[in-house]
């Protein structure tokens, strides 16, 4: 879809078959908008699901991220204390 999409793009910027690349476009927008329409109650409820839980992992996951840079950090210097002494 994003590929169709930058074509269609590129295509009305560059001016070649303006008529064509009006029309992808108008067909890209209610192909949009039926898949938005058509999708289930369910579906859209477990993709919010997915990306609720895709947020909390993420959020848990920078506390451990900042711990292990910090730890390289501390080591690289104690490292360079223990080579100049």
């Amino acid at each position: 879809m994003k590929n169709l999409r930058s074509l269609a793009i590129r295509t009305v910027q560059s001016g070649r078959n303006k008529a064509a690349a009006a029309g992808a476009m108008l067909m890209l927008i209610g192909i949009q908008a039926n898949a938005a329409s058509s999708l289930p109650a369910e579906a859209t409820a477990a993709i919010t699901q997915v990306g609720d839980n895709a947020s909390s992992i993420i959020s848990g996951f920078w506390p451990v991220v900042a711990s292990v840079a910090v730890g390289f950090k501390l080591y690289s210097l104690f490292k360079r204390g223990v080579s100049k002494s």
